[in-house]
């Protein structure tokens, strides 16, 4: 589901409408099976519950359509699941502006770091029928990152920094070293090891791996003809572009990301995403015990609970316990569930700010920080649970405005919410350089709540925007001037010991310059003119063609103005 909205004041009018049919279209449409959200889920024993107020549905369409444009988020797509069913969908703004491509529920994100959930369900396949030892020390498979005492918990716990076990600390490159662990196990790929054993089984048809540096058509052109991974080429095609924002916090489009391994990578729908929920409450991926393991807090070595467990993060509020994982990078991504509700909640963003600003990954933060998470906590696991409405808070109003408004909050445990959400906002405005608004939630905040233990330094952004690069001026070449490239380079003899690609073989692929070293980890050149190409991952590197007519036998590497080693053409 997912409705085009026209922009201006008929769009609250046409979302009021939408909201109050939803529910219905959403009844009829799973039990038909005439659409994409039929098929979801699979066949679910529990019902969906209560069925939610379509004056719920209202408010959170509105207050999603509000945060988006407030953090300045080009596009955006969300759902509701709940006890195996798609509840609720739906697409914000636009996954291309350029082009106005709205954005849909079936629009692909990159899901950054919620990657590492599916990587920890590949690893507990493995410690759940027997073929690892958690505690494993990772040198075991050739990983060293200086401590020999470093286990395979650690790395998927996020305690491996310092004494290991002794504390939190994220590391998303330290966690993407268990690729290496489950390549080993699995005899694959991590990109087939995915494929094989979450997403084919789940229907996942809408989710795949990163392609790498060199685009699409490479990454297809390296494909043999039967590669079951070319049926996913529209993953790629259809996915929303990526923005990021200047020092004035405009947005501008940037380079789709290349990593792919357990750390980040993914890429993927909010409906694909349903479906992987949905395996997950029912225990189709593990069973209830290993998840279970999954979702407890680590403990720490002074017997403290860490604030994630295995592959997630893992809390308790009110006691609720609320299972989650965030990712930011080009894109942003959350994904939380509440367990014994049999609810959660996906949102899926073409820019950082779904989750840079909320300090979401520290060792005492909560998901609750995040206002798209705390949207979703109201309206569907607080609000059921209270006899009256939960007030709603304008917090760009002025700082009488607010102090009045927060003064009609009275029990203890809803202004100790409030307190916090109004930090949020805080937060929220000072990740799109708001600082009158900053300012305002600041003065009410010592207002409205005297003997809170908050600074006015205590905002939280992932470093300030940075200017917009200057893009890299490169030439065409003809026909002719690309052919003295193309061909396959050996490192010269006396050259070896440098630590460069013995091989490289120089490509041309959708009239771009592509350098295809022997482990495959290509990258893009640049033309400066006909004899001399620019790296595009390292802008202080070239390849300098010599010879004067017909395919180059030679070419240089220069590094800092500096010629080190050269190639030659293999013949």
């Amino acid at each position: 589901m997912g409705g085009k909205w026209p922009e201006g004041r008929t769009k609250a009018l046409m979302r009021s409408w939408h909201a109050v049919v939803l529910l219905v279209i959403t009844t009829l449409l799973v039990g038909c099976g005439g659409s994409d959200t039929s098929a979801v889920l699979g066949d679910a024993d529990a019902t969906a519950g209560d069925p939610v107020n379509s004056e719920t549905l209202v408010r959170f369409d509105a207050k999603l359509e509000f945060l988006r444009q407030a953090l300045r988020i080009p596009g955006l797509s969300a759902a509701v699941v709940k006890n195996q069913e798609l509840l609720w969908a739906q697409g914000f703004g636009y996954a291309n502006l350029e082009n106005r491509i709205e954005a849909t529920t079936g629009t692909p994100y990159g899901l950054a770091s919620v990657t590492k959930p599916f990587a920890a369900i590949l690893l507990m396949k493995l410690f759940e029928d027997g073929r690892l030892d958690l505690d494993t020390p990772i040198v075991e498979f050739g990983i060293d990152l200086g401590n020999d005492a470093i286990t395979v918990r650690h790395l998927l716990s996020h305690t491996s920094e310092g004494v290991p076990g002794s504390h939190y600390q994220y590391s998303g490159d330290r966690y993407s070293r268990l690729t290496t662990v489950i390549e080993r196990f699995y005899g694959d790929s991590f990109r087939r090891a995915l494929r094989q054993e979450i997403l084919d089984p789940l229907g996942m048809d809408d989710t795949a791996l990163n392609v790498g540096g060199c685009g699409v058509a490479y990454y297809l052109s390296a494909l043999g003809p039967d590669d079951l991974e070319r049926a996913f080429e529209h993953v790629y095609r259809e996915l929303a572009v990526p923005y990021q924002v200047d020092l004035d916090y405009e947005v501008y489009p940037v380079s789709v990301p290349t990593y792919a391994n357990a750390a980040a990578g993914l890429i993927s729908t909010v409906v694909d995403l349903a479906r992987f929920a949905a395996a997950i409450e029912r225990d189709e991926l593990v069973a209830s015990e290993t998840k279970q393991l999954i979702f407890t807090p680590t403990k720490l070595n002074s017997g403290a609970d860490g604030p994630y467990g295995l592959g997630w993060f893992t809390e308790t509020v009110a006691d609720t316990r609320l299972v989650w994982h965030y990712g930011y990078g080009a894109y942003s991504s959350l994904f939380l569930m509440v367990p014994e509700q049999g609810l959660t909640f996906i949102v899926l963003a073409n820019t950082q700010n779904l989750s840079r600003p909320f300090r979401l990954g520290a060792a005492d933060g909560s998901v609750l920080a995040s206002p798209f998470a705390l949207a979703f906590y109201k309206e569907f696991v607080l609000s059921p649970r209270l006899s009256d409405p939960l007030p709603a808070i304008d917090w760009t109003a002025d700082t009488d405005a607010v102090v009045e408004q927060l003064a009609q909050v009275t029990d203890p445990k809803l202004r100790e919410l409030y307190e916090g959400e109004l930090w949020t906002y805080r937060k929220l405005y000072a990740g799109v350089g708001r600082r009158d608004l900053t300012s305002q939630l600041l003065a009410a905040h010592r207002r409205a709540f005297p003997d809170a233990k908050r600074t006015a330094g205590d905002l939280y952004q992932v470093g300030a925007p940075a200017a917009r690069p200057t893009e890299i001026e490169r030439i065409e070449l003809s026909e002719a001037e690309a052919s003295r490239w193309i061909g396959r380079y050996t490192l010269r003899a006396a050259d070896e010991a440098i630590d460069l690609p013995l091989e490289v073989e120089v490509r041309m692929v959708e009239g771009r310059v592509l350098a295809v070293p022997r482990n495959d980890e290509c990258q893009e050149l640049l033309p400066q003119t006909p004899l001399r190409l620019r790296s595009a991952s390292n802008l202080d590197l070239y390849l300098v063609g010599e010879g004067e007519t017909g395919p180059f036998p030679t070419v240089a590497v220069e590094y800092h103005g500096q010629v080190i080693p050269a190639y030659e053409r293999v013949k």
